[in-house]
């Protein structure tokens, strides 16, 4: 295996589902909802050869979520020379921790930035929605 390429997106995941309102907004109603609104982040990358997710997940969504995941694809693609992923213009993409850490995976990673607002150039993000709309809404 010579390369990898992966589409790249993150995602903030509710443990607490949300209660879509069947009345109109202007009568306020008390909805219990279960749980305790834990919330993590994960950030995942989407093969784009095999349809393979690689996720981590974390308590925020700053350098050390998308660092770990870096991590995590350099060991899932240990053969691959260079694994090149595509991903938004987010800050954590372009910090000094993620930089240093890009230098100790030997520039094995190569960042292709999308433009500016185009999430529609990222396939991983109609994997985001669909795992958004699963995880929390209430459709019973």
């Amino acid at each position: 295996m010579g390369r990898a390429l992966t589409w790249l997106g993150a995602r903030r995941k509710a443990a607490r589902p949300i209660v879509e309102c069947p009345w109109p907004a202007w009568k306020r109603r008390v909805v219990v909802a279960p749980g305790n609104n834990q919330k993590r982040f994960l950030a995942g990358a989407l093969n784009v050869r095999t349809g393979k997710l690689t996720w981590v997940e974390g308590k925020s969504k700053a350098s050390d979520l998308f660092i770990q995941l870096l991590w995590r694809l350099a060991g899932e693609y240990r053969r691959a020379r260079r694994i090149h992923l595509v991903l938004d213009n987010a800050a954590v993409h372009t910090s000094q921790k993620t930089r240093k850490a890009l230098v100790q995976l030997r520039e094995r990673i190569v960042l292709h930035f999308l433009p500016p607002y185009c999430p529609q150039g990222n396939r991983i993000e109609r994997v985001s929605l669909d795992l958004h709309a699963n995880v929390t809404r209430n459709h019973r």
